[in-house]
């Protein structure tokens, strides 16, 4: 194929052409084979596919006894990047909490009453 790159079978413009319409996500080999390294990336198809996936899941649990009681209510597909969100929300949530340890430390310390230095 190389030969022909740039002739009049193959020219840059049917190259670039050819390109920019690859499918979208990790359905195309050649975005695959630029970034082997993005999990991230879901066709539209994937999402759909996990959407239906996640609304037979609900709709069997309100027709369960759970349902009708409000527990155990599943959760949906994981979708790619949601690791980094769940990382970025743990980091949140463990700087709220290591500041309200420090706050109720500082609490305890100043309702502790004082004791004398022993001598």
């Amino acid at each position: 194929m190389t030969a022909e790159l740039g002739g009049p079978r193959l020219t840059w413009g049917r190259l670039r052409a050819f390109i920019e319409h690859l499918p979208e996500g990790r359905e195309s080999a050649l975005r695959r084979s630029l970034d082997p390294d993005d999990k991230t990336a879901w066709s539209t198809g994937e999402h759909l596919l996990a959407y239906i996936a996640d609304v037979l899941v609900i709709a069997n649990w309100q027709r369960s006894d759970d349902g009708a009681k409000g527990r155990k209510k599943p959760r949906p597909l994981p979708r790619p990047g949601d690791e980094a969100e769940l990382a970025k929300k743990n980091e949140r949530m463990g700087a709220a909490a290591k500041q309200w340890q420090l706050r109720e430390e500082r609490r305890r310390q100043q309702a502790a009453p004082q004791q004398p230095p022993v001598a």
